[in-house]
């Protein structure tokens, strides 16, 4: 590297640190740094031209030095170090750099300047939001595994626990913040988001705050705890909240729905639910906020007037594997009035019913196991347990005595006339909305969306390992979840930014992988890399391909992550 003096036709000499360097057999300039005009220069140094030279040669020697072999010896009976942690994962920079866009460090680092901890919360969220991507587990095994992070962990095991309190305190601060963060970073639609709900169930016995028994979708026995998860029309997460154990899934819509009312001002959502939240309370509550809804209704369970409209053939417009059709009708909803009193209002819906070929191949094979199971009770010649998970929906009982006709003993057998009824609406779907102004095709498009939901269920469950729940106070629980749902929003954006090509799984396993074992003097050598990594690294403008590493190059790295 050299310094070059470029002289003006004004008479004034501007400096500049410039290298060479080859291109396609041709040598080319480029500036390393651009340093000012001399004239200004002078009023800063006593000789501004001597002083860059000698900047100039030594950015030269540290360019020399670090494109020189590392050559590291080992004594042959050199043993491990057990008081140090021997490998680093390199992997959690891409995380450092979607957590500091998100700007959660500032967040955090706000509110504790008014607390005046003695420890720093920002440190333990990062530590527990990465790791439950790299190594989900216990809050105590993400402290012990703190060391293979590259940031400073100066923290002890109580404080992070104390901590847990102080993130529940802003829980819905900080979701809130997230919500908006990502607004400023990316194009994001609301024009149509997803709800729906799930639980999470506590390896314990004794129901306690948050903790209670109800309807398990893991069919566990244990006390479970509900959330309430609201996606953009990405599959970006927008809002999520906690209710207990044992409330029903179509009571936690409203409140979520306030609170993106509150964010939100002056935006026209469509909310897009299954049938477990097509409620009149939810009806009513998407009218009064003049939004749209799309829930789906079951056939099953349906009037017979619109079960009849469903099975009906007439209208139907389509193909041999699909069919549709539609029509705008009244639906009659109970709503409260300010004094309290219950009435009956009609609403004006559009009623889009579908028969799906593959839909119905899937309900006739999903039925024919209910029938296989329920068989097999027939011949036990008991259900009980088994019935109250509907396994065994196909057996009736008949109970009776043979010289009397009087109750008493149980027959059992297959009931023919609910299989036959059971069978007809196989692959029979129906919606509903109060968007009129939008095709039957496109509120189907607009439902079909409602399977990221489930994808993102999943992902908290299996790659994120949400549950079982290790915390068990409430305010702990609520700082749980949220770690959970920072680290899922992080996927999202990761898999969003990559034209959603790879799954979170790949993601967080290729993120997880990526570690250096220290070598000798503060080197690490590294042996993992994949496409992926390399896409990885292109997002956060890192190169994460280097075999080797010092500590500080690792640093430099993990640093140029969280300018934003």
């Amino acid at each position: 590297m050299y310094l070059k003096q470029s002289k003006f036709s004004n008479g004034r000499t501007y400096l500049s640190i410039c290298e060479s360097y080859l291109k396609d057999k041709i040598s080319k300039t480029r500036t390393v740094e651009s340093l000012g005009y001399l004239d200004e220069l002078e009023k800063q140094y006593d000789d501004p031209v001597a002083h860059f030279r000698e900047r100039a040669r030594s950015l030269t020697e540290q360019a020399r030095r670090e494109n020189e072999p590392v050559v590291l010896a080992f004594h042959p009976k050199e043993k491990i170090d057990m008081r140090r942690h021997n490998t680093k994962n390199l992997g959690h920079a891409v995380l450092s750099s979607y957590y500091h866009r998100l700007k959660v460090d500032e967040f955090l680092n706000n509110r504790r300047m008014r607390q005046g901890f003695a420890y720093d919360p920002n440190a333990i969220f990062k530590l527990l939001v990465y790791s439950r991507i790299i190594s989900p587990g216990s809050k105590a095994q993400a402290f012990a595994d703190k060391g293979s992070f590259i940031d400073r962990t100066d923290f002890s095991a109580d404080d992070m626990y104390r901590c847990l309190s102080f993130l529940a305190r802003y829980e819905r601060e900080l979701v809130a913040w997230v919500d908006d963060a990502i607004a400023k970073m990316r194009p994001r639609s609301t024009e149509s988001v997803f709800y729906d709900v799930t639980n999470y169930y506590f390896e314990i016995e004794q129901e306690d705050g948050l903790k209670r028994r109800g309807v398990s979708k893991e069919h566990r026995p244990s006390p479970i705890i509900q959330m309430g998860l609201m996606l953009d029309s990405e599959g970006i997460p927008l809002d999520y909240m906690l209710f207990e154990g044992s409330d029903n899934d179509c009571t936690t819509l409203m409140p979520v729905m306030k609170d993106m009312r509150a964010r939100h001002k002056a935006k026209h959502m469509v909310i897009v639910a299954d049938k477990g939240l097509n409620t009149s309370d939810n009806i009513a509550a998407c009218i009064l906020d003049e939004n749209g809804f799309i829930f789906s209704q079951s056939v099953r369970r349906a009037t017979e007037g619109l079960k009849g409209w469903v099975l009906d053939d007439a209208g139907y417009a389509g193909g041999e594997d699909f069919r549709i059709k539609d029509r705008i009708t009244q639906k009659q909803i109970t709503v409260t009035d300010p004094s309290g009193k219950k009435k009956k209002v009609d609403v004006t819906v559009r009623q889009v019913a579908f028969w799906s070929r593959d839909f119905a191949i899937r309900a006739k094979a999903e039925r024919q196991a209910v029938i296989e199971k329920s068989l097999a009770c027939v011949k036990r010649g008991g259900i009980s347990a088994a019935k109250a998970h509907t396994a065994v929906r196909y057996v009736k009982d008949t109970a009776v005595v043979a010289a009397t006709g009087e109750a008493a003993e149980h027959v059992y057998e297959l009931d023919g006339e609910r299989i036959a009824c059971d069978a007809q609406m196989d692959g029979y779907y129906c919606l509903i909305t109060n968007e009129l102004d939008k095709s039957a095709a496109e509120v189907i498009d607009i439902y079909r969306g409602l399977w990221r939901i489930e994808d993102t269920f999943k992902v908290t469950k299996s790659v994120l390992e949400a549950r079982p729940v290790y915390v068990s106070r409430n305010d702990r629980i609520h700082a749980h979840f949220l770690i959970c749902y920072v680290a899922l929003v992080i996927l999202r954006l990761i898999q969003a930014d990559l034209g959603w090509k790879h799954s979170a799984q790949e993601i967080a396993d290729d993120i997880a992988s990526m570690n250096g074992t220290l070598m000798k003097e503060n080197h690490y050598l590294f042996g993992y890399r994949t496409h992926l990594c390399d896409m990885l690294g292109r997002l956060c403008g890192i190169d994460l391909s280097r075999r080797m590493l010092s500590a500080k190059e690792m640093r430099d790295i993990l640093a140029k992550t969280k300018k934003g």
